[in-house]
């Protein structure tokens, strides 16, 4: 069962990330979006949905979650993670023509 769930997820997670180029392109190609907005935008979104899922889905990770808002350590790596790594990989994936 574990394997159909995370072969399941994978499968879901490439077709939103193609599905997520197909649907910028238009937004940059007349300029509506900078890359850097498409970037904010998709990994807002990216986030507010594994949060959810995490707390839908996995009721002892509740306590875990709330416990990020409030150490700013566990806050700090997860900002730096997020600028330094997703933020230059996103951003480097929208302005590569």
């Amino acid at each position: 069962m574990k394997r159909l769930v995370g072969t399941l997820c994978g499968i879901i997670s490439a077709a939103l990330f193609g599905l997520g180029g197909i649907l910028a392109q238009p937004l940059l190609s007349e300029q509506v979006l900078t890359p850097q907005q498409i970037v904010l935008l998709r990994l807002l979104i990216g986030g507010a949905m594994l949060l959810l899922y995490r707390n839908l889905f996995f009721k002892q990770a509740r306590k875990s979650t709330k416990k990020i808002w409030t150490h700013w350590r566990i806050l700090t790596r997860i900002m730096i993670y997020g600028i330094a790594g997703l933020c230059t990989a996103q951003i480097a994936f929208f302005f590569c023509d």
